[in-house]
């Protein structure tokens, strides 16, 4: 009872990592206003401000590993009630496959994001917040503590003259409105909600596997050798959701947060302007299941029993409630099940059940290295990437296409690569391709084949097709040849099964994002980039400048806005398209609306 008595007084902020304790026989000491670690922290803003960009765009990726985590369990267990308990192979490969993938692409990037060198808290360090003066840190408090759990500097202040433990603590003096304590805050809130992501991953998509005997088996003994640094984290995981202690850190690091919410709240001082991405972090916090059920019964005991037996209760509703086995939430209606939809997308596309008929016109309007930009402002990522257009894919054709350009029969050579490479566990290109997935877009999940249909859950789309080469061309005029249709084919394929960029750097060829595609596809393209958060990236609406000229490489094909088709010629079309990504929105709609009129 009595260590569980120490924790009370302390906040962990990283709870599934314990940290070095310190000289516990050094004097009492204060570090100033810029000494380390505030110092690090205040003078690397960038750093932190790609930490919540990666943490959100993580969640994302849990999003759709939870999917899939979901639907091979849903596949397993059903072929198990129908046959005795058994397990079909290929389902076992999935599960471990699936397993391996969240401890590699998605608990270990967390955990990175969760991990400060320069500053943490672990059960010898405590908060307190306070507006009197800088930031600052008294190192080497001792406290005493008596048998009725009271706790004190000085021990003739206690209800008992028993004294039963001494404790030695570093105390963080946070003022929230100065550099150093908003420095804090920031790192504090980043790793606050990487803990509550990893929780729900668990209470979403392992807990049912660890709740099923043979499934729990198998992932803890069962995983190949080949992978036995994921055996042994799985196994971890397990056992560490398993621990009250952790919970209980959890709950001291959520009642910090709350103070912290109250100690900026406007009136608290003068802060200023937010940061880039702080209301989306404070949202993934707030609209989290388990931090909600803290706030209603912040009880360590049994929490995490409570969190999971809660989660599994939302997943058993109707389709059409807001917690449906695809996960879409409903976020103006505050259901919201934090990281796994709400805050991410609250609503599908206007486009997603486009008719079949307009579907396959669709389809055959397109052609091999059409470059798709889309908008889907109902989710979060699309909100924080700069310019109008959030996404870019490649469309590479169908085979008789890819047989023209003198690419199919390659087709094997650059799925082996992918695999080899990259590890890429997708079947293969060619049977992809028969299977009507033309697309080649660069996801959370990395670089994948994707049909149309899945696609088009979105509200915009703008079609750039590359001008190709004609006799009469003039010699300046860049423009595409067969040769080059051909090569930049083969660089689009070589970009499957890379990971995703979550630091948006062009410089880096190993992982990628939706944009980077069409800068690694069409190499003789001088796109333009733009250096942010120190590295230099490429939006889609850089990708789309290069279709507002007569003469540039691309020009718009077709259009559909807020899911609407648009009519028009090309210069129509370009037209629009610079209106855009000149953020003159209402005034396409006011075009758009023109048009539609006149039809009617």
């Amino acid at each position: 009872m009595m260590k569980k008595r120490v924790w009370y007084s302390s906040v962990l902020l990283f709870w599934l990592y314990a940290c070095q304790s310190e000289n516990q026989f050094l004097a009492t000491t204060i570090d100033t206003p810029g000494s380390p670690p505030y110092q690090v922290l205040q003078n690397d803003p960038e750093s932190a401000d790609r930490k919540i960009l990666a943490l959100l765009t993580y969640a994302d990726r849990s999003y759709e590993w939870r999917k899939s985590a979901l639907a091979i369990y849903q596949r397993l267990v059903e072929y198990q009630d129908s046959h005795d308990g058994k397990i079909v192979s290929s389902d076992l490969q999935d599960m471990h496959r699936m397993a391996n993938l969240y401890v590699s692409s998605i608990r270990r990037p967390l955990i990175d994001i969760m991990r400060s060198p320069y500053f943490y808290m672990d059960l010898e360090k405590e908060i307190r917040f306070q507006n009197d003066r800088e930031t600052y840190v008294e190192r080497n408090v001792v406290f005493y503590q008596d048998s009725t759990a009271s706790r004190s500097r000085d021990p003739s202040l206690l209800q008992s003259s028993e004294i039963l433990q001494e404790t030695i603590l570093n105390i963080h003096h946070i003022n929230p409105h100065d550099p150093e304590g908003r420095a804090i805050l920031k790192d504090f809130k980043v790793s606050l909600a990487a803990s509550l992501l990893l929780l729900e991953n668990y209470a979403v998509a392992l807990e049912p596997y660890f709740n099923n005997k043979t499934l729990r088996r198998s992932l803890l003994y069962d995983i190949p050798d080949t992978q036995w640094d994921a055996r042994n984290e799985v196994k971890n995981i397990w056992l560490n959701y398993e621990n009250f202690h952790q919970s209980s850190r959890l709950v001291q690091a959520a009642a910090i947060y709350k103070e912290a919410q109250t100690a900026t709240a406007p009136g608290g001082g003068s802060t200023p302007p937010p940061g880039p991405y702080l209301q989306e972090l404070d949202d993934l916090i707030q609209n989290s299941l388990t931090f909600r059920e803290l706030a209603e019964d912040s009880s360590q005991e049994g929490l995490l029993h409570r969190l999971v037996q809660k989660i599994k209760f939302f997943a058993k509703r109707p389709r059409d409630d807001w917690f449906r086995i695809r996960f879409h939430a409903t976020r103006l209606t505050n259901k919201v099940f934090g990281t796994s939809a709400g805050v991410f997308e609250f609503r599908d596309g206007k486009l997603s059940d486009l008719p079949k008929e307009k579907y396959k016109t669709l389809v055959s309007r397109m052609k091999p290295l059409d470059i798709l930009l889309e908008k889907t402002p109902f989710r979060l990522t699309d909100q924080f990437i700069p310019g109008y257009y959030g996404h870019v894919a490649v469309w590479v054709g169908t085979e008789r296409e890819l047989k023209e350009a003198g690419v199919w029969d390659e087709l094997p050579d650059y799925y082996k690569i992918a695999r080899e490479r990259y590890a890429y566990q997708g079947p293969h290109f060619q049977k992809m391709i028969r299977q009507g997935r033309h697309i080649i877009e660069a996801l959370r999940s990395g670089v994948e084949l994707n049909s149309l249909r899945q696609f088009l859950n979105i509200d915009d789309l703008a079609v750039l097709r590359p001008r190709e080469c004609r006799e009469d061309q003039p010699s300046l005029q860049p423009c595409l040849s067969q040769s080059d249709k051909r090569e930049y084919l083969i660089k689009a394929f070589k970009q499957i099964g890379k990971e995703y960029d979550f630091n948006f750097d062009v410089n880096t060829e190993a992982q990628i994002v939706s944009s980077e595609l069409a800068y690694r596809t069409f190499l003789k393209i001088d796109f333009n980039t733009t250096k942010t958060l120190g590295k230099h990236s490429i939006s889609p609406d850089q990708v789309a400048l290069k279709a507002l000229q007569e003469d540039d490489f691309f020009y718009p094909v077709l259009m559909y806005f807020d899911g609407k088709p648009v009519s028009g010629n090309t210069d129509y079309l370009r037209h629009l398209l610079s209106l855009l990504i000149s953020d003159q929105v209402a005034a396409v709609e006011t075009l758009i609306e023109n048009q539609h009129t006149e039809i009617r």
